[in-house]
């Protein structure tokens, strides 16, 4: 499972990266994730950063098959509403161009 190079959940530390683990172990395990790392962003971040942030690991991921599109964590109480609007968008423009 990755959540993104926020966070570590998959135990590779420095390595939790999406471009370096999909080359690493892409055809070998899905990966699950990579949109609600933005919800662990600061409330303050712009709209805009989260929605390249998703966008950018849709993309990596998605390349090649064994992606699943998904949040890893709860959303929080105070993710702002364009946060949310912003990884939806990102998940649709990204979805047009690597399907």
């Amino acid at each position: 499972m990755w959540g993104g190079c926020h966070q570590s959940s998959s135990g590779l530390g420095a390595r939790d990266e999406p471009g370096e683990l999909k080359r690493e172990f892409g055809g070998k395990i899905i990966f699950y994730g990579g949109s609600f790392d933005a919800v662990g962003m600061p409330v303050t971040t712009p709209a805009e950063v989260v929605y390249e942030q998703v966008k950018r690991n849709i993309e990596i991921l998605s390349r090649g098959g064994g992606y699943i599109f998904s949040g890893v964590h709860n959303i929080q109480w105070n993710v702002p509403e364009s946060h949310l609007k912003a990884i939806l968008e990102a998940f649709r423009d990204a979805r047009s161009v690597t399907l």
